[in-house]
């Protein structure tokens, strides 16, 4: 699989890393639970876990996680090249 993360509005602004890897899917409860807490908190900056933990346990019982192993990192930042 390939993740691309680009921003830059005008070409010279232009930067962004592309991975490519292998997608594992993964189904252990604790370790969906923990992914998702991970992303929790970084949606949502200051909000103590306590307060997250009920949402994403209730909501992560209906999930899985994919994590990506990566096989190649490509990046770009064209600010560079003035």
């Amino acid at each position: 699989m390939s993740c691309l993360v680009e921003a830059g509005e005008d070409y010279a602004e232009l930067r962004g890393v592309l991975l490519y890897g292998k997608a594992v899917r993964v189904d252990d409860r604790d370790r969906v639970l923990a992914i998702g807490l991970a992303i929790a908190r970084r949606m949502t900056p200051g909000v103590p876990d306590e307060l997250m933990l009920p949402y994403v346990e209730k909501t992560g019982a209906k999930r899985v996680a994919y994590v990506v192993e990566r096989t190649r990192v490509v990046s770009w930042d064209h600010r560079r090249l003035t």
